[in-house]
């Protein structure tokens, strides 16, 4: 049931249905969470990060999903890994990984618009986008992960 719950929460996401989708996700969490079973919704994370990282979301035991919430952080990080490993897979474009790559070597954002001639509006919107797909929140964090 509980894969059911979160399929159906994936697809209400989909479709901008959020209110749906969170009403979803409470049922599989209600259920999961007495027996402490958060891989199932770690491997929905990437469909239900919205929802799951909701302010909205309602939750009786908060630490639980916060348990819930890192386990799919680490799960989507590890699965893009992962497939880089194994199929020279990357979740960035190549501008991306240029501009990640250059992050990585501790230039600053004008240092890297500079490098690439573009603006530093355009480095900044970048690496925003390159943290939400490699899950990380800044540029140290690109110091530890592959991509």
């Amino acid at each position: 049931m509980l894969y059911i719950w979160l399929e159906q929460a994936a697809c209400y996401e989909e479709d901008g249905s959020r209110v749906m989708a969170r009403e979803r996700v409470q049922l599989a969490l209600t259920h999961a969470f007495p027996d402490e079973v958060y891989l199932p919704i770690a491997e929905y994370y990437t469909n239900l990060s919205g929802v799951l990282e909701d302010p909205a979301l309602s939750c009786k035991d908060e630490t639980a999903l916060e348990r819930v919430r890192a386990l799919g952080r680490r799960f989507v990080s590890g699965t893009a890994a992962v497939r880089a490993e194994l199929f020279g897979y990357s979740p960035l474009t190549s501008r991306e990984r240029e501009i990640a790559l250059l992050a990585k070597e501790r230039l600053s954002t004008r240092e890297i618009a500079e490098r690439l001639v573009i603006s530093p509006a355009t480095v900044k919107n970048t690496l925003n986008k390159i943290y939400s797909k490699l899950n990380i929140h800044g540029k140290s964090d690109l110091l530890n992960i592959r991509f």
